[in-house]
């Protein structure tokens, strides 16, 4: 009997058992869409963030903003070298300038951050308090010189130092941490804008433009709205650090599901070799001159090919019903074969070590302990980098955790060469379950029959 003979015949006895289908194929595919609709937000497949408060104190003393312009102008050393109209245009045109409108009207005032952040100014204690409360994310404290200094940044040359304090809620990580990503923005995009400013200031300086010609003109105000009034947007974008694409929940569960549930396929498998014993069909292979290694291969070949059809279906099942990207073709195809023989070369070792044991309670204990510790450590049911550092470093171990990572990897845009190291890992797998299968095998020697309704290995 040949190999191929083998497989045919063990495949159609493994795709016709309904308990068998169920298990590597509905059950699959049940968890991998509950799972990726009911943690949809745990891996923000939707950008949107519910609305949040926080709370901001002005510190400062309220003035218009021309009166402050005035005293900027007066008391900075830049001031007493600026002809008197430059600065009467400037104190002129203030409202233009007006830093609170800036930052309250057109920044906090943007539909972009309103629609997501919300503020109200309240004096400190009362801010604390509604911190402390669970009623804001954040507080955001404006210092006594926060006009003075936002002017002087604006329309000098010199620095004026400016904290902005930002306390943040515990409990409300995310919202508090997307606050804290929006204020300093702000003052980053400031701060960038006082950089062209200078430098502009620098150039007309070097330039040598008269002060009449930069009166005309009307320069500074130019540099200032240039630097300070220009539009923007808020803009979520699902990608990884590096420019990959971003991983839905359900790309995520797609492949960890799959990968977990291969595992299942070694343990079906794992059955086959016992049930020929018991039936007597492996004493009848061997009384018709079949090998011992020629049946271990079939196994090997069983398991491989019910591997890649559990692949092929449930990529295809995802890939249409939810709408997973999977990748480039070729690279998917690459990881798939690996894959399949890693869990083939388990598979395979299961079958033997059942088969020598005589029991099958040994593959029942692999599928509802062994498999389940195996999904855990390779981040079938959580992420494995919200895990403890411990169990991370335990992550390419088990043979799915591997296959995981190489399929997530190629799902963010990674090349083949790129997930070498776990192609080889899986390869690895292979060769030494196939190899430690072939050993025990060797050593267990060829059965007989013994006049009962078993078959009892001798040693060799």
């Amino acid at each position: 009997m040949k190999i191929r003979h083998i497989l045919l015949r063990d495949l159609k006895v493994l795709l016709s058992d309904k308990k068998n289908l169920a298990v590597i194929l509905l059950m699959p595919i049940i968890l991998t869409s509950i799972l990726s609709f009911a943690l949809a937000g745990v891996f923000g497949d939707d950008p949107s963030v519910p609305a949040f408060e926080v709370a901001i104190v002005k510190e400062y003393e309220t003035a218009p903003a021309w009166q402050t312009i005035e005293a900027v102008l007066r008391d900075n050393p830049l001031g007493a070298f600026m002809p008197d109209d430059i600065k009467k245009d400037i104190v002129k045109n203030a409202q233009d300038m007006d830093m609170e409108k800036i930052f309250f009207v057109d920044f906090l005032g943007h539909d972009d951050i309103k629609d997501m952040m919300r503020y109200q100014v309240v004096g400190k204690e009362e801010a604390l308090n509604m911190l402390e409360n669970d009623e804001v994310s954040a507080v955001v404290i404006l210092p006594e010189n926060f006009l003075k200094a936002s002017y002087t940044n604006m329309l000098t040359t010199y620095q004026g130092k400016m904290d902005v304090e930002i306390i943040k809620n515990p409990e409300k990580t995310v919202t508090s941490g997307i606050a804290v990503s929006i204020i300093e923005g702000f003052l980053d995009r400031m701060a960038a804008s006082n950089i062209r400013k200078n430098i502009a200031v620098e150039t007309f300086l070097s330039a040598e433009v008269s002060t009449e010609e930069m009166s005309q003109k009307n320069l500074i105000e130019d540099l200032v709205n240039l630097s300070y009034n220009q539009d923007f947007s808020l803009t979520f974008i699902n990608e990884t650090a590096t420019g990959g694409k971003g991983i839905s929940s359900k790309s995520y569960y797609s492949v960890s599901m799959l990968t977990l549930f291969l595992l299942f396929s070694a343990g079906r498998g794992s059955y086959m070799l016992l049930e020929e014993k018991r039936d007597h069909t492996y004493q009848r292979m061997l009384a018709a001159g079949v090998s011992r290694w020629r049946i271990l291969s079939g196994k090997f070949f069983v398991i491989y090919a019910l591997a890649l059809i559990q692949l092929f279906i449930l990529i295809q099942y995802s890939t249409r019903i939810l709408g997973v990207t999977w990748g480039q073709p070729g690279s998917l195809i690459i990881i798939s074969l690996f894959t399949a023989f890693a869990v083939s070369g388990l598979g395979t070792l299961l079958a033997v070590i059942t088969f020598i044991s005589d029991k099958t309670r040994i593959a029942g204990l692999f599928e509802s302990v062994i498999f389940q510790i195996m999904g855990l450590l390779g981040g079938a049911y959580i992420p494995i980098e919200v895990l403890p550092d411990e169990i991370q470093s335990l992550s390419q171990i088990p043979l799915n955790g591997v296959a995981l990572k190489a399929f997530l990897s190629v799902m963010t845009s990674s090349g083949i060469s790129e997930i070498g190291n776990l192609l080889m890992i899986l390869a690895l797998n292979g060769l030494v379950f196939a190899g430690a299968a072939a050993t025990l095998m060797g050593k267990k020697g060829e059965t007989k029959h013994v006049g009962s309704d078993k078959a009892q290995a001798t040693g060799a």
